[in-house]
């Protein structure tokens, strides 16, 4: 019995996250700050995956997957729910909204700028299509479920290779900005075609990419916290990582005296007997 014990303690560490969870935290709260290498990852990935719906090119969308980071701020929220931590998850909250919200106006910008070329294009492409049917959507969430595991075990393992991977598998980025394409192109369409193109259609498009992406998120969020909470991921005291998260200290002169007068040893009573004598020495 005692052997199966010994047996069953390295089994049960190597089910453990590698990293620990301070470590982990600190690396996931850096990375969920808005900055300008954010904006400009986000901006720069939606207009590759743009030019690859409308052009039907598979090799631009994947390429577009890679430059993406919007799979940082969901890992944020994410690990914030896990450790209980509001502030994080807010933080995490703030920065998807701010990439879903940048590729879907490059989404509207490159589909007024296509909308000239849609007819010699042949929209919608398979690409534009294929992130628009009601089929894609079970597709997503058998993409999304093992993708949720693998952003949590990457994390965990301390392999950032392995997270490009999964965002690749996730494919975040390309239906958000397919439904800013197809929603400008289905209001637009009838001013620069007749009856070439059905507008309703492609407004359909637009609605079934938007609710892949939010199922997506859903599935990893999911997939994710109960992966971290398996690999022994637990609420941990908040770090103090900035100057301005160090407790204010009260340098008020009358609550400092006050403080050094009860603090004060006292002194022993008039006329008390004084102490006996030491017990002489052998």
């Amino acid at each position: 019995e005692e052997e199966e014990e010994e047996e069953a303690g390295p089994k049960e560490a190597n089910m453990k996250a590698r990293l620990a969870i301070e470590e982990i935290y600190t690396d996931v709260n850096m990375g969920s700050g808005v900055s300008f290498d954010y904006v400009a990852f986000v901006l720069i990935a939606s207009a590759i995956a743009g030019l690859g719906l409308i052009t039907n090119n598979t090799v631009m969308i994947v390429a577009s997957m890679l430059v993406s980071p919007l799979m940082g701020p969901i890992l944020a929220f994410t690990f914030g729910t896990v450790v209980n931590d509001k502030e994080l998850i807010i933080k995490g909250i703030k920065l998807e909204i701010i990439g879903l919200s940048l590729s879907f106006v490059v989404g509207l910008f490159v589909g007024i700028g296509g909308a000239v070329f849609a007819k010699d294009l042949g929209w919608p492409t398979n690409e534009m299509e294929s992130r628009g049917n009601w089929g894609s959507i079970l597709i997503g969430a058998c993409f999304a479920i093992p993708s949720g595991a693998g952003v949590a075990l990457s994390v965990t393992s301390g392999g950032g290779n392995s997270l490009v991977g999964v965002a690749i598998a996730a494919a975040l980025l390309p239906p958000v900005v397919n439904t800013g394409i197809c929603l400008t192109f289905s209001i637009i369409a009838e001013q620069f075609y007749d009856d070439d193109f059905d507008s309703a259609h492609f407004l359909k498009i637009g609605g079934i990419s938007f609710l892949l992406f939010m199922l997506n998120v859903l599935f990893i969020y999911v997939i994710a916290v109960a992966v971290f909470r398996f690999k022994g991921i637990r609420p941990i005291r908040r770090q103090l990582l900035n100057w301005q998260d160090i407790p204010h200290i009260n340098t008020d002169p009358d609550r400092l005296t006050n403080f050094e007068d009860n603090n004060r040893p006292s002194s022993p009573p008039t006329g008390s007997p004084p102490p006996p004598p030491p017990p002489p020495r052998l």
